[in-house]
C-alpha cells in the first residue's frame, strides 16, 4: 500500500511540476490566437509503465487555487497510435474553437496501437456487440486514463461535481466502460454510437450521471440497437438519459452529433447533485 501511495504521489508531483509551465504555454499561445487555443502535447506515464499520450487545454485564467469544470474526450479505434495527434482529428475543431470550452480543463488521451479502451471482442466477423461481457477486465490504457484523470482531481483545480465525458465509438465504449466502473465519476457524458452490456452491466449503474446518446440509424458497424437498448435500461433505472437518432446515417454519427446546437451547452449545464 505504501508503495502504490508513494508512486501516486509521484505521479502528482510530476503533474504539479510541469502545469505552470503547461498553463503559462497555452497562455501565451492563446493570446496570439485569440480565437483558436491549442490542445498541448504532453505524456503520462502509469504504474504500468505504459506511457499514455495527451493533450490538454488550460482556461486562460488558469489558477491552481481555483476549481475549473474538466471534459474527457475519448476517440475512436481509428485514432489510436503514438502521434498524440490523430486523436483530434474528429472533433478537434470543436474542441478547439468552441466558446463554451474556454473555461474548461480538457484531455484527449490517445489510445495505443493495437489497443482498446474498452475491452470487448473486436472480430467484427464475431462480435455480438448487444451482450458484451458483463464483467470485462480494465484495459491498460483504462487504467492508464483513470490514473491521469485521478492526478489531476489530485491537484485540487478540477471541480469533481463538473466532470464531463465524450467519446466516440471505441471511445463511447470506453465512456461506458468509466461510466460503470466510476459511477459517481461523471455529471454527464455523451456516448455516440457506442455499446456497453445493459442486461446486467448497465442495469446495476447506480449514479448521478446524465446521459445523452447519439447514434446513426444505418450503422453497420455499432448496431444502432445498442444505444436504444442502453437508453431503455437507463430509463427504466430512473436516470436522466436522451437518445438522438439519425435517419439515414452509418456509423459516423459524430459529425452531426457534434453539429447539434446544444451539443455542449447541454453537458456543460449539468452539475452532480443538482
Amino acid at each position: 500500500m505504501n508503495k502504490i501511495r508513494l508512486t501516486l504521489l509521484a505521479l502528482v508531483a510530476i503533474l504539479v511540476g510541469t502545469y505552470a509551465a503547461t498553463a503559462q504555454d497555452a497562455l501565451t499561445e492563446q493570446n496570439s490566437a485569440p480565437q483558436q487555443r491549442t490542445l498541448l502535447a504532453r505524456t503520462f506515464e502509469a504504474t504500468s509503465g505504459l506511457v499514455l499520450p495527451y493533450r490538454i487545454h488550460y482556461p486562460a485564467d488558469f489558477s491552481p487555487a481555483k476549481q475549473y469544470p474538466l471534459l474527457l474526450f475519448m476517440h475512436g479505434a481509428g485514432e489510436r497510435g503514438s502521434d498524440n495527434q490523430l486523436q483530434l482529428f474528429h472533433g478537434g475543431d470543436m474542441l478547439a474553437t468552441a466558446p463554451e470550452l474556454a473555461e474548461v480543463i480538457i484531455v484527449a488521451p490517445q489510445c495505443p496501437a493495437g489497443e482498446w479502451w474498452a475491452d470487448i471482442d473486436h472480430d467484427l466477423s464475431t462480435r455480438n456487440l448487444l451482450e458484451m461481457n458483463p464483467a470485462p477486465p480494465t484495459t491498460a490504457p483504462m487504467l492508464a486514463v483513470e490514473e491521469l484523470v485521478g492526478a489531476l482531481v489530485g491537484l485540487g483545480f478540477v471541480d469533481t461535481a463538473r466532470i464531463y465525458g465524450v467519446g466516440m465509438s471505441m471511445g463511447a465504449m470506453g465512456l461506458f466502460d468509466l461510466v460503470c466502473r466510476h459511477p459517481q465519476m461523471f455529471a454527464a457524458v455523451q456516448p455516440i454510437c457506442g455499446a456497453v452490456n445493459t442486461g446486467e452491466r448497465l442495469a446495476a449503474y447506480d449514479g448521478p450521471t446524465a446521459f445523452r446518446l447519439f447514434h446513426g440509424i444505418d450503422d453497420d458497424v455499432v448496431p444502432a440497437d445498442c444505444s436504444r437498448r442502453a437508453a431503455e435500461v437507463l430509463k427504466s433505472g430512473g436516470h436522466e438519459v436522451e437518445l438522438v437518432l439519425y435517419d439515414g446515417c452509418g456509423h459516423l454519427s459524430w459529425h452531426p452529433a457534434f453539429a447539434e446546437e446544444d451539443f455542449l451547452s447541454w453537458m456543460l449545464t449539468k452539475r452532480k447533485g443538482e
